[in-house]
């Protein structure tokens, strides 16, 4: 079986956390892979497992090689996305078959087109892979992870993830649960504030951020995400808004 972790790159921090995320999920991948007696979560390429391909898989070609070792098998993607992983692979080989996840409602639109050509042989479920205990099939012979941004909520403006168009500031990738950020950013406590600007942020004017956050609390800025980018924009010093080469927010 096999395990393929696309992970483009980042930093050391940011890679650890991740492996350590994984390795949470382990045993549960562990529960869905047939033949697998344990999961490790290689993110480092000169790691090694031997049931464990980590690989960019960019190209077609990658896929047809792919499908000619794998033949027909039961395979999952945990991040579905736009389906491009999942269309390699299914076309790489007659036989094998996909069951894949993916949170975002839109993504059922995205994936009429994989249903009308590959039929029965795949199937998209209406989940992310935090609940993969959820997921009632089991015996994969292999699971892929694309993780990184995805492009298709940051680039949908009513998403709010993105101030290139002004939008309320939403920006979940499901929208259907939780709260908006926006509403989120009226709510949260200063600890939270500090530890998204500070440490997932890592912005160095994360005091002035945080402070011009609970100063805007209760006018509207923080509604849209014009105004939000705007408002963190204006916390940062003026000289040093000047020589930064991407907007502040």
């Amino acid at each position: 079986m096999f395990v393929a972790v696309v992970f483009v790159e980042g930093k050391r921090e940011h890679r650890t956390a991740l492996r350590d995320a994984l390795q949470f999920h382990a045993k549960l991948v562990t529960e869905k892979v047939a033949r697998c007696q344990r999961v490790d979560v290689c993110i480092d390429p000169v790691d090694n497992a031997s049931f464990l391909i980590y690989a960019v898989f960019d190209d077609e070609a990658a896929y047809v090689r792919l499908g000619e070792v794998l033949g027909a098998g039961r395979y999952l993607d945990a991040t579905f996305g736009g389906g491009g992983h999942t269309r390699l692979l299914l076309a790489a080989a007659p036989g094998p078959t996909e069951t894949a996840l993916d949170r975002d409602p839109d993504a059922q639109l995205r994936a009429e087109p994989l249903r009308a050509e590959f039929g029965d042989r795949f199937t998209l479920l209406d989940r992310d892979f935090g609940r993969l205990a959820d997921v009632t099939a089991t015996c994969f012979d292999g699971i892929l992870f694309d993780l990184g941004v995805s492009s298709f909520q940051l680039d949908a403006g009513d998403r709010g993830f993105s101030f290139r168009q002004d939008a309320p500031a939403d920006m979940r990738m499901d929208p259907r649960t939780g709260v908006s950020a926006a509403r989120w950013l009226e709510t949260a406590t200063e600890e939270m504030l500090v530890r998204a600007i500070r440490d997932c942020g890592e912005e160095p004017h994360w005091r002035r951020v945080v402070r011009a956050l609970f100063a805007a609390r209760g006018t509207g800025a923080l509604a849209r995400t014009a105004t939000l980018a705007d408002t963190i924009a204006a916390a940062i010093p003026a000289a040093d808004r000047r020589t930064m080469k991407i907007h502040p927010a």
